[in-house]
């Protein structure tokens, strides 16, 4: 998520700051939304690896980040 605000939103504002204006415009869920794409990229690469417990771990943690950004939409 980072990655993505310091990419596409390049202002001089620190980061929580960023943040509490994604979250006033309604949009944080969005972003959350755009972070967890990534996760699901590295679960199908375990997933190939036959690394099934790693692939698992990426896959309830994106879960948990969908769950965020059901809530914060």
């Amino acid at each position: 998520m980072w990655i993505y605000l310091n990419r596409f939103y390049p202002v001089d504002q620190e980061f929580l700051d960023t943040i509490k204006q994604l979250h006033a415009n309604k949009m944080l869920g969005s972003v959350l939304m755009l972070s967890v794409m990534p996760d699901l990229v590295l679960t199908f690469v375990f997933y190939k690896r036959d690394s099934f417990k790693i692939a698992t771990g990426v896959l309830l943690s994106g879960m948990l980040y969908f769950i965020a950004s059901i809530f914060l939409s």
